[in-house]
């Protein structure tokens, strides 16, 4: 081989060299992102878990203070004896039907 096949020889070697360090360049950006985006989705994850706690300490507190889920207490209201009959004539009330009364 003459000198300038060398030369093109050790040129071209170089050349792959330098492509082969690039590569793993790429390779560490890449990792750094995922390691970034793993860091925020922790961040993220815990965040919800937070919130979460918080909801459920809501929703117990407005359970045992008895109110409902639409904040206001359950109310029974009773007819009178004028509005009861009325609903019966209607048919919105069944008057042998007992299992209200126990409700």
């Amino acid at each position: 081989m003459s000198e300038e096949e060398k030369k093109e020889e050790v040129k071209k070697e170089v050349e792959v060299k330098e492509e082969v360090k690039e590569e793993p360049k790429e390779d560490n950006s890449t990792i750094e992102r995922a390691n970034k985006a793993a860091e925020r989705l922790e961040a993220a994850t815990k965040a919800a878990a937070e919130i979460a706690d918080k909801q459920e300490k809501i929703l117990v507190e407005m359970k045992l203070g008895g109110k409902t889920e639409a904040g206001e207490p359950n109310k029974k209201v009773e007819l009178s004896p004028e509005e009861y009959a009325e609903k019966v004539l209607k048919g919105e009330v069944n008057p042998l039907d007992v299992s209200d009364e126990s409700k």
